[in-house]
């Protein structure tokens, strides 16, 4: 468990790299060793989790232990960071199958999280919100759009809506793009308007395609608020800002809600 290994010899054809970034005086990546380690057992048929470090052999391989961790790429400085322009600790990105960059650097602990939960998607399911039921009022939020200008939850007055939680950067968001995209040019008029929540650029978020409003959430504030951990995801809002439906998790349940609206709704 302790042995430091090489970049070259973690990439598979079998599964993506996440490379995770750290600093021996770091405090919030020592705290994050130990998800590191659930990753690494729990998710290894889906994904290899590497840690990218510095110091000495003797000290990386004594905290490997401390925490239960292995797959440690040891820097003699920063090349590695460098070459991957990570600028600070603990970041984290993902490498695919064939060695070449599969995502934006993930700055920080609720970043890398996320970026894990895109490539560990779970069943297909609906959940309740935490802490509100189907009837309560939604979790008030204003956001900006991708012109800069301030939209609120005010928005959803008078109208049912499907508020999608979306990231440009995760592949489950990407293979539910034209499915999504082709319900929203072809919903009809007693169907839900649609209202995306993303991370991620504008430029990213534009090429996207959608024709409903795009609201940047970078810090995950709302789709914490809602109880949205991973991505795609999504729930109805009715028009009187109050949940109208549970959580869906994944493409398959957030299209299901999306098709199945009109017909709760008569």
């Amino acid at each position: 468990h302790a042995e430091v290994v090489t970049l070259e010899s973690l990439v598979s054809r079998e599964r993506p790299l996440l490379l995770v970034f750290t600093d021996p005086g770091c405090g919030p990546c020592t705290a994050l060793m130990p998800e590191v380690a659930t990753w690494q057992r729990d998710l290894a048929s889906q994904l290899t989790v590497a840690i990218v470090s510095r110091g000495s052999v003797a000290d990386n391989r004594a905290k490997s232990k401390e925490h239960g961790v292995h797959n440690v790429i040891l820097q003699n400085d920063r090349e590695v960071d460098e070459a991957y322009l990570v600028g600070g600790t603990p970041s984290a990105l993902l490498v695919d199958q064939d060695g070449r960059v599969a995502s934006a650097v993930a700055a920080g602990p609720d970043q890398i999280r996320a970026l894990v939960a895109q490539v560990h998607q779970p069943p297909p399911s609906v959940v309740r919100v935490p802490g509100r039921s189907t009837g309560d009022a939604a979790p008030q939020f204003e956001l900006h759009d991708l012109d800069g200008a301030r939209v609120s939850d005010a928005r959803l007055e008078g109208r049912t809506t499907l508020l999608l939680f979306w990231n440009p950067g995760c592949g489950f968001c990407q293979q539910m793009l034209p499915d999504i995209t082709a319900w929203e040019s072809a919903r009809g008029s007693g169907e839900p308007e649609l209202l995306v929540v993303s991370i991620g650029s504008a430029a990213d978020n534009r090429a996207q395609g959608f024709r409903a409003p795009v609201l940047l959430d970078p810090g995950f504030s709302v789709m914490r608020a809602f109880g949205a951990d991973g991505t795609p995801s999504g729930l109805l809002i009715d028009a009187e800002r109050r949940i109208a439906s549970g959580l869906a998790v994944g493409a398959p349940a957030v299209l299901e809600l999306a098709r199945g609206a009109a017909s709760r709704a008569t």
